[in-house]
């Protein structure tokens, strides 16, 4: 003989109590991801699930001071770059100090208000034939380097312009 209905829907009553196991087993489970989440925002730092180190032997980690100066070259006349015809090329010797107590590799970079004028760095001598410079100059500390600035015009030049020549010396920080 089949059982009986359980008074008062037995069968609801189940699934009503498993219904509010569903609902109290999730709501501990994000009550217990609010507590983890603030828990790892709270101590700071980075999380991973693989971790490693290495011990390396020696090594160093330094630190200085970088300054340069730098100023024409008595010797030459900032003339030097007036009156330039297309193709032909004039140099200005530019003086560099380095005053702080790191060596730097040092760069140029020029750039010019009209176009028609070429900017660029050579090997120490402004000699008429100077040719730009393969290499970066290093500057040891509390050394003098001696720069020429090479300007070439260049078939776009017109006739008249006064252009404004800016110069940006970077030095970097040898290891």
């Amino acid at each position: 003989m089949p059982a009986a209905p359980a008074p008062h829907g037995g069968t609801a009553t189940r699934a009503a109590q498993r219904h509010a196991r569903t609902r109290r087993n999730l709501l501990l489970a994000l009550v217990a991801l609010g507590v983890m989440w603030a828990a790892l925002a709270t101590s700071g730092g980075t999380y991973a699930f693989w971790s490693t180190g290495q011990t390396l032997e020696g090594g160093s980690i330094s630190t200085g001071t970088a300054g340069l100066e730098a100023r024409w070259s008595t010797e030459d006349d900032a003339s030097v770059w007036q009156n330039l015809l297309p193709g032909e090329t004039a140099g200005r010797s530019l003086q560099v100090r380095n005053t702080g107590d790191v060596p730097l590799s040092l760069s140029l970079d020029g750039s010019v208000s009209t176009p028609g004028l070429d900017v660029a760095l050579a090997d120490e001598t402004c000699a008429a034939d100077a040719a730009p410079a393969g290499s970066t100059p290093i500057v040891e500390p509390g050394a003098d380097a001696t720069l020429c600035v090479l300007v070439t015009a260049t078939a776009d030049l017109a006739p008249g312009t006064d252009p404004t020549i800016t110069l940006t010396i970077d030095g970097r920080q040898l290891s």
